[in-house]
């Protein structure tokens, strides 16, 4: 029992220390303008999921917004759908809309751990008022970072990025904060190796918090299974019986 609340403690560490970065980034609180939502099928293609969170937003731009991410990844556009509900379920209220869309791809959620940000805030920025994009949350559905791959967190001239990961999913969700509404200077890393080898550095800087905390825990378990090899185990009742018989 001792050996398990040491492992699921260690499972704790791990899954939070990722969440610190987005403790560090104020202007990364607020409510998101839209929600991403991405997962692999089983046949390899990328389900995209994207819910306006700002009301009444035109169905016709978000087609087009559709249609860039699909041209940033280089990959196809299949089986798009747009469409909006009511709020409160009534059509007949004023209360406004929400607007959704759905479709597949490629080249989102790669088996390298290399998780597409970048054509999406490409994407949805350049909206005019009232429909500008500032804010977007990206989810990543049952993924796990990959250490030395994954970017946990960035600030560039352009945008500021950070992630959250869950391990009890396990999903990756990425906020990113436009600081430009030109697509052609939104650029940030989306590989730790890019984010090494250019000019922008990591937000909350050093080693990332969630592998940190993997290492971490690594060492606890360590010494937690040398603890338990080598402590002394106590005597049986056959043992002790036989030393007393000795003794008389």
């Amino acid at each position: 029992m001792r050996f398990l609340s040491i492992f699921f403690a260690i499972a704790c560490l791990s899954g939070t220390a990722w969440a610190q970065a987005a403790d560090q980034e104020p202007i990364l609180q607020g409510r998101p303008d839209v929600i991403v939502r991405v997962r692999k099928s089983t046949v390899g293609a990328d389900y995209v999921e994207i819910l306006m969170v700002k009301e009444n937003y035109p169905e016709e731009l978000l087609k087009q917004q559709c249609a860039r991410i699909s041209e940033e990844l280089g990959a196809g556009l299949r089986g798009l759908v747009v469409s909006s509900r009511a709020l409160g379920g009534d059509p007949e209220t004023k209360a406004g809309k929400v607007v959704f869309a759905s479709f597949a791809t490629d080249g989102v959620i790669q088996d390298s751990g290399v998780l597409r940000i970048l054509p999406f805030a490409r994407a949805f920025a350049g909206a005019p008022e009232p429909d500008t994009i500032k804010t977007l949350a990206v989810v990543f559905e049952g993924v796990r970072p990959v250490p030395g791959v994954t970017v946990q967190s960035a600030r560039t001239d352009s945008a500021v990025v950070s992630a959250d990961y869950d391990p009890s999913l396990p999903q990756v969700e990425y906020r990113v904060v436009l600081l430009t509404q030109n697509p052609e200077e939104i650029q940030f890393p989306e590989t730790l190796a890019h984010q090494q080898n250019g000019s922008v550095s990591p937000s909350n800087g050093g080693m990332p918090q969630w592998l940190l905390g993997a290492i971490v825990g690594g060492a606890v378990l360590v010494g937690a299974l040398v603890y338990l090899a080598l402590r002394p185990r106590p005597a049986t009742r056959r043992a002790r019986t036989e030393t007393r018989r000795r003794r008389m």
